[in-house]
């Protein structure tokens, strides 16, 4: 229960600061374009990170849940599960949601970790770019 908290309140920080930030190197008026393409690059990467947090966040919290409103079956000891889907109608209706939302909230994580990958880059060079509006001055 504690780490859920942690990491409740890191997701929050990190958003926040990632947040303003962006707002300042980005919107803010007063802000050159050399800072602007100094910065570009961690903000891309802090905010990948704070993408995978957050999902880890939902995921501990939904975990959490499950074992609060004791989401599982019970077996004697003398009987070995080698087939847990024949039990999967003893487990409660919400639990099993829950389970779902899990499951989606995973798949969601691994189909945008793979929209994000840069299948053309194999190499970084320094001067290519990610964005064509860092090129407006």
């Amino acid at each position: 229960m504690a780490s859920c908290r942690c990491s409740q309140i890191a997701t929050v920080t990190l958003y926040s600061f990632q947040y303003l930030a962006g707002f300042w190197h980005f919107f803010f008026p007063g802000s050159r374009m050399e800072t602007r393409r100094a910065y570009y690059p961690m903000h891309v990467v802090v905010g990948i990170f704070t993408y995978f947090v957050a999902n880890f966040t939902i995921l501990t919290g939904v975990a959490e849940k499950n074992y609060e409103n004791e989401c599982w079956y019970t077996m004697n000891w003398y009987t070995k599960d080698y087939n847990p889907a024949e039990h999967y109608d003893l487990i409660p209706v919400g639990c099993r949601y829950s389970n779902g939302l899990g499951m989606l909230v995973f798949l969601t994580v691994v189909t945008t970790s793979y929209a994000l990958m840069d299948m053309r880059a194999t190499v970084v060079r320094k001067t290519a770019r990610r964005s064509s509006f860092l090129d407006m001055e």
